[in-house]
């Protein structure tokens, strides 16, 4: 008797300490489905999903799942497994792999609880330091608001463990709160991309990273020069000194229009 109270009371702890959770599904469009019990089954509106499976949406399909109070958007074409979804009292756990596609993650802190969440691709890891981030297939990391760590695998397996936890740097990365000290910091409306040979590029504006997007695409020389000049306004307007009293930008706040016509 006095043994199955003291396993009770060691259950009873456990649960406290750490607990699985689950997500919802609150938007669906198309065709999206979940890998359960080697099968695919439809999904739909109010179906509940869990850690270790594997969500996938198809051709001009999207999908919004609720895990706690944070938000992971999957666009077309998207597959994500949910490797880990759990909590304690203090602190929301959310590690998601990026096998194909675009994932939004809206991260979103209540009752005073800490958010660890991560998302993995082939190449690297973003965590989040903020609220809101975009990563892709491409590898491409886009972050709206907030703060975003980025660091490549590579990087990540090479760091020393911790000498005073013993930890690895992997688990410092996943379970710290505090901004490292490595990899590179990406901030609102900044992105970067990790490449395949685990470098990962210097932040950039949004705004440009989309003007060179569009030059890239434009098929007329008439074109690229009208895109070309709107960048260079763009970066004029960056570059401006905003204290400076001598020669003041004209506002300090602005807008980039970008006006082709494709010949």
């Amino acid at each position: 008797m006095f043994i199955k109270k003291i396993i009770g009371i060691a259950l009873i702890c456990c649960g406290f300490s750490l607990f699985a959770t689950e997500g919802t599904i609150t938007y669906l469009k198309g065709k999206v489905e979940v890998q359960r019990n080697n099968e695919w089954i439809p999904l739909k509106m109010g179906d509940t999903v869990y850690s270790t499976e594997v969500i996938s949406t198809g051709f001009q399909s999207e999908a919004k799942i609720k895990v706690m109070d944070s938000v992971l958007s999957l666009g077309p074409v998207t597959r994500i497994s949910l490797k880990e979804l759990s909590s304690t009292q203090d602190k929301d756990k959310i590690n998601v792999y990026l096998n194909t596609g675009t994932l939004r993650t809206k991260v979103n802190h209540t009752d005073n609880k800490r958010v660890s969440c991560q998302v993995r691709t082939p190449i690297g890891v973003a965590s989040v330091r903020g609220t809101e981030f975009d990563i892709d297939d491409s590898n491409i990391v886009s972050v709206i608001q907030g703060i975003v760590a980025v660091i490549s695998n590579l990087e990540l397996e090479s760091l020393p463990n911790n000498p005073n936890t013993g930890n690895s740097a992997a688990d410092d990365f996943e379970n710290s709160d505090e901004i490292p000290d490595f990899g590179v910091l990406v901030h609102a409306n900044q992105n970067v991309q990790m490449s395949s040979s685990n470098s990962i590029s210097k932040p950039q504006s949004n705004i440009q990273t989309s003007i060179s997007n569009i030059i890239s695409q434009v098929s007329t020389n008439s074109a690229k020069e009208s895109v070309s000049a709107s960048e260079d306004t763009y970066e004029n307007i960056q570059n401006s000194d905003v204290s400076n009293p001598v020669n003041p930008p004209k506002s300090t706040t602005s807008s980039v229009i970008v006006d082709i016509t494709l010949e």
